[in-house]
């Protein structure tokens, strides 16, 4: 079984910390890095545009122009991160956004390892609180308890959707795009007018199609590159 990797990015202004942690990082098995910045402005314009891609941060504090926590707060999305200082006196704050872990410069190889350990065990309780992840759809004048990664793909049918699972099928009055804004952004995705996917359970796909479980999903034209970039980004897979 492959072992999914976290995509990572360090902002730094220190020559000497970035390279660090460049060498660290891609040493690492279970880190993937995709970015290396010295400010975070430039930091930001990346997550701002392919934040999607990114799912975990290692953060100076101390930065020229826009500080680390100045970065966090200009993000749509929250973001996990390791801050990095080297100072004590921002720790609490630090700790105020969620941080996985503080650490001092000049970062050691044991230091990060601890703290790239804790940030493994935080990835691997969300997955597994996703796997149990569920949403209830009324169907027939009943309402249906459906995992989300159990559902394969979605079609519109005029005035109903269908969602369609590992076991049966749910034809419910809604929109496509109703549907989709109740389940997770980064695993399902509209692959053509009619037709959303669970990006988890795509097997294979050409120019025009997309298959799950052997059944042949229409592909737009003008979609296709935003799923193979999609696939190629995806950090976690079933």
């Amino acid at each position: 079984m492959k072992t999914s990797k976290i995509n990572c990015i360090v902002v730094d202004d220190s020559d000497l910390q970035r390279l660090v942690f460049i060498k660290l990082i891609n040493k690492h098995p279970r880190l993937n890095l995709v970015g290396v910045y010295k400010n975070a402005i430039k930091a930001k314009n990346t997550l701002l545009s392919d934040g999607n891609n990114v799912d975990l941060i290692f953060l100076d504090i101390d930065l020229p122009l826009l500080s680390g926590f100045d970065l966090l707060d200009n993000l749509e999305k929250p973001k996990k991160v390791i801050f990095i200082s080297e100072h004590d006196k921002h720790a609490l704050k630090a700790f105020n956004y969620g941080a996985i872990d503080y650490l001092k410069k000049l970062v050691t190889k044991n230091r990060f390892e601890q703290a790239v350990e804790r940030a493994l065990n935080h990835f691997s309780s969300t997955k597994n609180l996703l796997n149990k992840a569920y949403i209830f759809v009324k169907s027939k004048n009943q309402k249906y308890k459906i995992f989300i990664n159990e559902i394969n793909y979605l079609i519109a049918k005029g005035d109903y959707v269908s969602i369609v699972t590992e076991s049966a099928e749910y034809a419910i009055l809604s929109t496509l795009k109703a549907c989709l804004e109740k389940l997770p952004k980064g695993q399902f995705m509209r692959v053509h007018k009619s037709y959303a996917v669970n990006l988890y359970k795509i097997q294979r796909y050409t120019s025009q199609h997309v298959f799950i479980n052997n059944t042949k999903i229409p592909l737009s034209r003008n979609r296709k590159k935003t799923l193979e970039t999609t696939l190629q980004n995806l950090s976690y897979k079933n």
